[in-house]
């Protein structure tokens, strides 16, 4: 709870690497941006992350986030890092969703229809790269 990117970085060895994962969903910055750490900080720690999934040979999901209001340059950022990267990219994933009080448990966090919804996202992207078992 309330975990930043930085705190991300700190245990991603531990556990995330140890596992020896094929793919990694990052959907991280949320929790930044509603601390509002600097946007060089956030996206430095991700660009580290991204790059230390990849070179343990793990497909990476970026899962990218929009500013709670305005956008402030958050959106670009993601898409911009998935693109230097190479990552799959969901843009926006929590679009529509902390604006609809259906799709929220509370006042920051989706309910079970509202990560239903990103989990169809991240489906639709990713699909492509499963292979039937």
């Amino acid at each position: 709870p309330g975990e930043t990117t930085g705190q991300a970085l700190q245990r991603l060895e531990k556990d995330v690497l140890t596992q020896d994962p094929s793919i990694v969903i990052v959907f991280l910055g949320g929790n930044d941006m509603l601390q509002r750490r600097p946007l060089e900080e956030l996206f430095g720690n991700l660009e580290t992350i991204v790059v230390r999934i990849q070179q343990s040979g793990a497909l990476v999901v970026l899962v990218g986030l929009k500013g709670p209001v305005v956008d402030q340059g958050y959106g670009a950022g993601y898409r911009d890092l998935a693109r230097r990267r190479g990552c799959l990219y969901v843009p926006n994933a929590l679009g529509g969703i902390l604006t609809n009080v259906k799709l929220k448990s509370d006042q920051v966090h989706p309910n079970a229809q509202g990560y239903r919804l990103i989990a169809e996202r991240i489906a639709k992207v990713l699909k492509p790269y499963l292979v039937d078992s």
